[in-house]
């Protein structure tokens, strides 16, 4: 709730650009983030010169009592509405991940293909859930009892739809000259293909 912190990030941001750094940003979409207002984000964002936005839908976190947080049904409409309206922002996405938000391609998580490290270990079973910490990255992928998340088998993991999940599953999942031509396109322009 501090205005400050909006103002300090923006002056960041445009002070890298200034500096011809790559510059991304992350835009988080909750339940009450309205379409128009997401927009005019993106288009603020663009405007000095942001090389490329990276979006998702917010976690479930436990511990936030407010309802916040989108079902898959919603996520689905959401996000089919946001591509739709996207003229020409450079989306860093992968196209797949956005037929996924959109509802139009299934993808089960790779929670190992973006692992996290933190002072405690690296996080079991993944970046959003924490049930355990292991030392090693091995002890992570041979102790983490993989087959107990994902969205079917996990209430956390029910309407999970994050980028770090699923964007490592939306390159696996390219399997057709079409889909390679589509990623060959969104890596040239970044532009919704």
């Amino acid at each position: 709730g501090n205005p400050i912190v909006f103002d300090k990030a923006i002056e960041g941001i445009k002070k890298a650009v200034k500096k011809k750094f790559v510059v991304r940003t992350n835009t988080t979409i909750y339940k009450n983030s309205g379409i128009e207002e997401t927009m005019a984000f993106f288009k603020f964002i663009k405007s000095f010169g942001v090389d490329s936005i990276m979006v998702s839908p917010g976690f479930n976190y436990t511990k936030v009592t407010e309802d916040l947080f989108l079902e898959k049904i919603q996520i689905n409409k959401v996000f089919n509405n946001i591509y739709n309206l996207l003229n020409g922002v450079r989306i860093y996405n992968t196209p797949f991940y956005w037929e996924f938000l959109a509802g139009k391609r299934d993808l089960v998580c790779t929670p190992w293909a973006n692992p996290t490290f933190n002072p405690a270990g690296w996080k079991s079973p993944c970046y959003l859930i924490t049930e355990t910490h292991y030392s090693t990255y091995k002890e992570l992928i041979n102790e983490t009892d993989w087959e107990k998340y994902g969205n079917n088998k996990n209430k956390l993991c029910r309407n999970c739809m994050v980028h770090s999940g699923f964007e490592a599953s939306a390159i696996r999942s390219v399997k057709n000259l079409k889909d390679i031509y589509k990623l060959i396109k969104w890596s040239l322009t970044g532009k919704k293909v």
